[in-house]
C-alpha cells in the first residue's frame, strides 16, 4: 500500500473495525435456566467515545507503521501483515450494570473479495455478523508433521514422508502470521491462542508466560510454524474477562484440494460457538463477598447474581443456512467457548444417512471410520469438526441443548442450527420464528466420556515408553474454598493401591489450611487475612456463618487430626467450612486483594524430550456432581485409559463400560477433556515445548479460585538423562528457550 492509496483509505474511513460491535454481538435476551423470563430485551451496543477518526488516525498509524515492520525488520524476508486485534469494553442504555468484553479487528491481511487461494492469506471474516480469524497456509505439504525422537529434539521440524497423503486427509502445512494486540479495556489483560500450543512466551498467560497487556498499550505476536489445519481459538486469561466475551474462533485453514476430495466447500463452512455465561460473572459466585461495591453496591439485585445467558454465535437466534446448490456435504465446526458447563449436539430431525461424521476433536483430526452420529456431548473449551450430508428435499434442524457441571436442568435452553434444503416445499420448511428457546424436558448432566471414547487419532503420537508419570488428584475441596490439586509422583491405580496414602510430591497435606495453601492462583484475587496472626485463607465465603452454603461441610478435627476427602456434608452443629475448619475464632480476618505474583510451588516438574502420562482423578464436588474441564496449555494430548471411582473416593475401577483396552497409541488427541465426578483419565503428552504451561479447570470460577497447577520444565541437576542437554540457567522463572521458527537450544 503507497501513502497515496492510505491516505484515500484514511479519508474514506476504511480502517474503521471490520464489523460493528452491535452486528458481532447481538444479544436480545439473557435469561435464567429454566425461568422464562427476560432480563433484558432486544440489547443495543453503545459504542463509547468517538470511535470513527479518533479510531481511524490512532489504528491506520499503527498499520502503517507495522507494514514498516513487515518489510524492513529482516533483511531478505518480508513478514506477514497483521491483522490488528483490539479488546473493547460494551456498555448498554438500558443497564448501566450490564458489560460486556469483545474481540475487534481491524485491517485485513488481504479483502474478502479474494478467490480465497492465494498463499498466507490472514482474514477478519464475517459469518452473518459473527467474526473469526482465518489463516490460510503459506504452503501445503501433503505430508505428515514430523514427530520429535531423540535425534531430532531441534531446529525447524519440517514435513515428512515417503510419499504424498492423499488429499481427503490433513497434512502438514506452514502458516505464518501476525497479530497486533491493543488492550483498549480499563485493566490488564492477555489473549490465550487456545490449540495453537506456540512456545511458552507466546502463550498469553499473564505472570506465568505473558506480561499483562495495560490499559491502552499492545503486544504483537508472530505465529510461524509446520502444522495441521485446525480449528482452535482465542481468549482472555486475565479474571473473568473470557466470562464477559474477549473470544473468538481462530481457522488454520485446511487446502482446496482437502476440501474436493470430501466433497466440501470451504465457503458454506459454518462456525457455530456455543456459550453460557452470566449476566454479571463477578457476582456469579463471589458478590456476596468478594464483590460488593461491584455487585450489590452498585444496585444489582441479589436475586440477579445467577442469572445466565446462552448464545449461539453471540445471539439467540437459530443460524439459517442455505448452502450452495449441488453442494453435497456441510461442515460444520462446533466450539464451546462458554464459561462453565457442556452442551449435547442434538441432530434433531437428522436421518442416520444425513447424521454427522466426527472429522476433529480440538483441531487434530481422527480416524474416519464411516459411523455418522446424530448426537455428541461439546464439552467445556472443546472443538468438533462434523460432517454433515446436505438433503435437497428437506430442512435438517440441529439442536445445541443446555447442560450444566452439576446437577440436571430441568428447562434447558435451546439453541439451534437450520439447514436449509434449497428444493424443500415451502409448506414444510422449518419456521425459524417457531422454534423453543427453552426446551420441556430433562437435561442430565455428563457421567461418562460419552463421545470421546470411540474415536482415534489420525495423527497419533509415536510410540515409546512413558519416562515420567504424575497422579493430580481433586479432592477434599468445593466451589466456595476451591478444588486444590494434589500431585502424587507415579500413579495410583487399581494395582499401586499403597499409593494412595503416600506423601505429596510436594510435602505432606496435614490440615485443611495447608489444603487450602496447595491452590496456585492468578492476580488479581483476593483472599482473607487475619491482621494478628497473618494466617491467610483463599475462599469466596466467610468465616462467620459459612456452615449455611451447600458444600464443603466438614466435623471440626478434634484429638487426632485426620482431613476428611469425602464429598458428603457432615452434619451435627460442632462442623465447619473445610478451608476455616483450623481457624477457632473468626474475628480478625479481612479481605484482600493479592495483585503480586506468586510463582506455583505445587508444579509438575517435566524435562524436555520426555513421554509423560498424567492420571487426573476427580472426586471432589458440588451437588455431588461436579464435572470438571481440564485443558493443558502448550500440548495436545493422547486419551489412555478411563476409570470409574469407587464410592468411597479410594479407589479406581476399570469398568465394563470403558474396558481396561480402551485406549492404545492412536487414542484421540484433544487439549481440554471433561472429566465428569467420580470419573478419572490417564492422558499422556510429548515434552517437547520447554517453559512453563497451566493445567487447568476451564471453569472461569474454578481457575480463577486455584484449581490449577502448571507443567514445569525442569533442567540441569534435575533432569540428567541420556537426552541432549537442554541449557536454560537454574529454572528461574520465566527463561525462554524459543522462538516460533527456531528452537535450537543457546
Amino acid at each position: 500500500m503507497d501513502e497515496e492509496k492510505l491516505q484515500q483509505d484514511v479519508e474514506r474511513e476504511d480502517f474503521s473495525p471490520v464489523g460493528n460491535p452491535g452486528q458481532q454481538q447481538r444479544e436480545d435476551d439473557a435469561v435464567r435456566n429454566g425461568g422464562g423470563w427476560c432480563l433484558l430485551a432486544s440489547y443495543k451496543y453503545l459504542i463509547a467515545g468517538a470511535i470513527g477518526w479518533i479510531l481511524a488516525v490512532t489504528f491506520v498509524g499503527l498499520y502503517w507503521k507495522e507494514r514498516r515492520v513487515s518489510r524492513d525488520r529482516e533483511v531478505g524476508e518480508i513478514l506477514p501483515t497483521p491483522v490488528i486485534l483490539k479488546l473493547a469494553k460494551v456498555s448498554y442504555p438500558e443497564n448501566a450494570q450490564y458489560e460486556r468484553m469483545i474481540i475487534q479487528g481491524f485491517f485485513n491481511g488481504t479483502n474478502d473479495n479474494d478467490n480465497g487461494d492465494e498463499a498466507g492469506i490472514l482474514r477478519w471474516r464475517n459469518q452473518n455478523g459473527f467474526w473469526y480469524l482465518e489463516v490460510l497456509p503459506v504452503t501445503y505439504s501433503r505430508k505428515d508433521c514430523p514427530i520429535p525422537n531423540d535425534e531430532n529434539l531441534y531446529g525447524r521440524l519440517e514435513p515428512v514422508g515417503v510419499g504424498l497423503n492423499p488429499t481427503s486427509k490433513s497434512s502438514c502445512n506452514l502458516y505464518d502470521f501476525r497479530l497486533v494486540i491493543f488492550n483498549d479495556l480499563e485493566e490488564g489483560a492477555t489473549v490465550h491462542f487456545h490449540g495453537l500450543t506456540p512456545p511458552s512466551n507466546e502463550d498469553g498467560v499473564p505472570f506465568v508466560s505473558n506480561a499483562n497487556i495495560f490499559p491502552q498499550n499492545l503486544q504483537r505476536y508472530r505465529f510461524k510454524a509446520f502444522t495441521y489445519p485446525g480449528f482452535h481459538w482465542m481468549h482472555a486469561h486475565t479474571g473473568f474477562q473470557q466470562a464477559f466475551g474477549v473470544a473468538a474462533p481462530i481457522v488454520l485453514q485446511h487446502s482446496n484440494l482437502y476440501c474436493r476430495a470430501n466433497k466440501f466447500q470451504r465457503e458454506d463452512d459454518l462456525i457455530v460457538m456455543f456459550e453460557e455465561g452470566f449476566i454479571y460473572p463477578r457476582c456469579a459466585y463471589s458478590g456476596h463477598w468478594w464483590y460488593k461495591h461491584d455487585c450489590s453496591g452498585a444496585g444489582i439485585d441479589q436475586t440477579d447474581f445467577g442469572k445466565l445467558a446462552f448464545f449461539i454465535n453471540r445471539r439467540e437466534e437459530p443460524i439459517d443456512h442455505t448452502p450452495g446448490r449441488d453442494v453435497e456435504n456441510i461442515r460444520i465446526r462446533f466450539l464451546n467457548g462458554g464459561s462453565e458447563a457442556p452442551w449435547r449436539i442434538d441432530g434433531t430431525n437428522i436421518s442416520s444417512d444425513s447424521a454427522m461424521e466426527i472429522l476433529a476433536t480440538d483441531g487434530q483430526d481422527v480416524v474416519r471410520d464411516g459411523k455418522r452420529k446424530s448426537t455428541f456431548i461439546l464439552g467445556l473449551a472443546n472443538r468438533i469438526d462434523a460432517l454433515i450430508k446436505v438433503d435437497p428435499s428437506r430442512d435438517l434442524l440441529i439442536t445445541g441443548i443446555q447442560m450444566k457441571h452439576s446437577g440436571n436442568v430441568t428447562h434447558p435452553a435451546l439453541r439451534h442450527i437450520v439447514i436449509r434444503g434449497r428444493d424443500t416445499p415451502s409448506t414444510e420448511r422449518i419456521d425459524i420464528a417457531g422454534l423453543p428457546k427453552y426446551g420441556n424436558f430433562n437435561s442430565t448432566i455428563l457421567k461418562n466420556f460419552d463421545l470421546i471414547r470411540d474415536l482415534s487419532a489420525a495423527h497419533p503420537l509415536r510410540n515409546r515408553s512413558v519416562s515420567r508419570s504424575y497422579t493430580v488428584w481433586n479432592r477434599g475441596g468445593d466451589q466456595y474454598g476451591g478444588f486444590p490439586l494434589t500431585i502424587f509422583t507415579g500413579l495410583l491405580t487399581p494395582e499401586n493401591l499403597e499409593n494412595y496414602n503416600s506423601t505429596p510430591l510436594h510435602g505432606p497435606i496435614q490440615t485443611y489450611t495447608q489444603l487450602n495453601q496447595r491452590k496456585f492462583q492468578l492476580p488479581p484475587y483476593k483472599v482473607y487475612r487475619n491482621r494478628e496472626t497473618n494466617v491467610v485463607i483463599s475462599t469466596r465465603r466467610t468465616c462467620e456463618n459459612c456452615t449455611t452454603t451447600k458444600s464443603g461441610i466438614r466435623k471440626r478435627p478434634r484429638g487426632s487430626y485426620e482431613i476428611e476427602y469425602s464429598d458428603k456434608n457432615a452434619d451435627g452443629d460442632d462442623t465447619c467450612c473445610w478451608e476455616w475448619c483450623d481457624v477457632k475464632n473468626c474475628s480478625g480476618f479481612e479481605l484482600e486483594d493479592v495483585e503480586t505474583y506468586k510463582p506455583n510451588n505445587n508444579y509438575i516438574p517435566v524435562c524436555f524430550g520426555d513421554r509423560v502420562r498424567i492420571l487426573f482423578i476427580n472426586s471432589a464436588s458440588f451437588e455431588g456432581s461436579e464435572g470438571h474441564p481440564m485443558h493443558l496449555h502448550g500440548h495436545n494430548f493422547v486419551l489412555r485409559e478411563l476409570f470409574n471411582v469407587s464410592d468411597d473416593g479410594q479407589q479406581l475401577v476399570y469398568s465394563a463400560e470403558y474396558g481396561k483396552d480402551q485406549y492404545n497409541i492412536s487414542g484421540p488427541r484433544v487439549d481440554s477433556i471433561w472429566v465428569p465426578f467420580n470419573q478419572a483419565v490417564a492422558f499422556d503428552f510429548d515434552a517437547y515445548n520447554p517453559g512453563e504451561h497451566l493445567f487447568h479447570c476451564h471453569n472461569d470460577f474454578h481457575l480463577e479460585n486455584g484449581m490449577t497447577t502448571t507443567i514445569r520444565y525442569m533442567h540441569d541437576e534435575y533432569c540428567r538423562n541420556s537426552l541432549p542437554e537442554f541449557k536454560g540457567g537454574k529454572n528461574n522463572y520465566p527463561t525462554q528457550f524459543c522462538e516460533m521458527d527456531n528452537c535450537s537450544p543457546p
